[in-house]
């Protein structure tokens, strides 16, 4: 049984509190959490950090460590976050991920990217899923331009669809649809095929920049490729066909579609039916609806 964040607390606050609290209660997903509880207070869930451990004998494990870390870095303490890095036994990858994400957030990325250069000469964390960590950290927080030149300048590791992704992600957060399309266009150069996730980025922006039926070819090229469309790309260019006006082009792409091979799903199908309700489009409701059964959906006796 875990002891609540509430009673973990009050340990800390309240001096008649008892000090026999059975330490196999103290766990570190009860810890943890109650130091996270204080994350806009970084005094304090330092404070608990330190008197879990003094009066308590808690012994921290990583997952307490970075949710300390997390907090004070939270509120730009990195200096106190790095001493809590150097007591722990072998920080771990999500340790400095936690770094990397506050350093980026604080608009700090060359501070973030000299964490990574640390993690491996000083702790000897090495390797892609790192790297790929701190990539996707700036581009989170818009350091675009710095995480391209770490992926095609520095060049630590080979450049994968992850990346690309990431960066087309970021490009997307900051906008700039013009360097969005050179960034598509370049995109197989290098001999990196465009996945599931590149398409479903790439059809989001191309909506966002005001062009909306080029996403709709974006989906039947991805199809074309043989790239097997999840729920987000499915959906995202439903949303996009919702807001045509003429019905017939609506409905005719969700038929031209089953002919390529894609299989249609009800959820979807709703989503298109909302539309049609939406605008009035009764006749078109009605006989999709009958067609329904045909194709593997929900029986509809209902209908005359």
């Amino acid at each position: 049984m875990r002891i609540q964040i509430s009673t973990l607390r009050r340990l800390l606050h309240t001096s008649s509190a008892p000090t026999q609290t059975p330490l196999r209660l103290l766990d570190p997903v009860s810890v943890s959490n109650t130091i996270s509880s204080y994350s806009n207070d970084p005094s304090r869930a330092l404070d608990f950090f330190h008197y879990v451990e003094r009066v308590h004998a808690f012994s921290h494990d990583t997952r307490t460590f970075n949710a300390a870390i997390d907090v004070l870095a939270k509120f730009f303490d990195f200096d106190r976050a790095w001493s809590l890095i150097a007591r722990m036994p072998s920080p771990s990858p999500d340790t400095f991920r936690i770094l990397f994400n506050r350093y980026a957030s604080a608009r700090l990325p060359s501070d973030a990217i000299h964490a990574y250069e640390r993690a491996a000469s000083e702790f000897g964390l090495k390797g892609e899923p790192l790297f790929t960590s701190l990539v996707d950290a700036l581009c989170e927080h818009k350091h675009v331009i710095e995480a391209e030149e770490l992926c095609f300048k520095r060049g630590d590791f080979p450049v994968t669809a992850k990346t690309h992704n990431m960066i087309l992600r970021g490009y997307a957060k900051l906008g700039w649809w013009h360097k969005c399309r050179e960034f598509w266009v370049d995109f197989e150069k290098g001999g990196i095929l465009r996945d599931l996730h590149s398409y479903s980025i790439y059809m989001d922006i191309v909506i966002k920049s005001g062009k909306p039926c080029m996403a709709v070819k974006l989906f039947e090229e991805m199809i074309e490729r043989g790239v097997r469309p999840d729920v987000v790309a499915y959906n995202t260019v439903i949303q996009r066909l919702v807001c045509w006006t003429v019905p017939i082009a609506r409905y005719g792409s969700i038929e031209r579609w089953s002919t390529m091979g894609v299989a249609r799903m009800w959820r979807h199908t709703m989503r298109f039916l909302s539309c049609c309700v939406g605008r009035g489009d009764s006749m078109r409701l009605m006989g999709f609806l009958r067609d329904e059964e045909g194709w593997g959906g929900a029986k509809c006796d209902y209908l005359p």
